[in-house]
């Protein structure tokens, strides 16, 4: 079976990482797998060194510009046509609009979506957030079936009209990893960083983009405020 994975971004994160797991399970599995994205990023190293088939679109990126939407667009429309799979699994926005459309175009037997997130809950005005909202409805209802990576990310969407039959949940997964204790961790930590820390030091970790979308700047000031309140931590 043919099977193009499609996805905004070509940095190595959480979306990234489902689409890299799922494509060296199924290639392992006999099938034919290939990945469009965005860049060269280090996803795209890691695929092309478990030998599945990408095509990079440098003019794929999360940030809307009319000139890199349409170039994005013919791109699809190359690859989609020249590969011919039996399904498209689509993610993030950009990737999960632009392909599932191009991919109606031509014909494809199965598109489905993955939503890891919407973007509608950027902090954005109340117009924008509505015609993000409409392209999210329009990108489920262009797709055949759409996964959402957890009931909360379904619950937001699932009121939408003919949305409720075609949105499943599918937590995603990870292999078992072999955590290092706390004392090696950060002996690691501070190998990349290096500060002065005492046996009562805090240490407050989190693994996130430093995109505004995943709030870490709360999170930073909040911090800051604890440090003031609480000198002696």
């Amino acid at each position: 079976m043919k099977i193009l994975y499609v996805i905004t971004k070509s940095n190595w994160g959480g979306a990234q990482r489902y689409v890299y797991d799922l494509a060296t399970s199924l290639k392992t599995q006999g099938h034919d797998v290939s990945v469009v994205l965005g860049g060269n990023g280090l996803l795209s190293h890691k695929l092309k060194e478990a030998g599945v088939n990408v095509f990079n679109i440098g003019s794929m990126k999360r940030d809307i510009k009319l000139l890199d939407e349409i170039k994005t667009s013919f791109s699809l429309f190359k690859i989609i046509r020249k590969v011919k799979p039996d399904i498209v699994h689509v993610n993030s926005s950009k990737a999960g609009g632009l392909g599932a459309f191009i991919a109606r175009l031509l014909f494809v037997k199965r598109i489905i979506f993955t939503a890891h997130a919407w973007a509608f809950n950027e902090n954005r005005s109340h117009t924008q957030q509505f015609f993000i909202g409409l392209l999210h409805w329009l990108t489920i209802i262009l797709n055949h079936r759409t996964i959402a990576v957890s009931h909360s990310v379904k619950n937001q969407v699932v009121w939408m009209p003919f949305v409720k039959n075609k949105i499943s949940v599918i937590h995603p997964a990870s292999p078992v990893i072999d955590f290092y204790s706390q004392d090696d961790a950060r002996k690691k930590i501070l190998e990349i960083k290096n500060f002065e820390y005492t046996e009562n030091t805090k240490w407050i970790g989190t693994i996130a983009e430093l995109h505004p979308v995943k709030n870490l700047f709360n999170a930073i000031e909040s911090i800051d405020i604890l440090f003031k309140t609480n000198p002696e931590i």
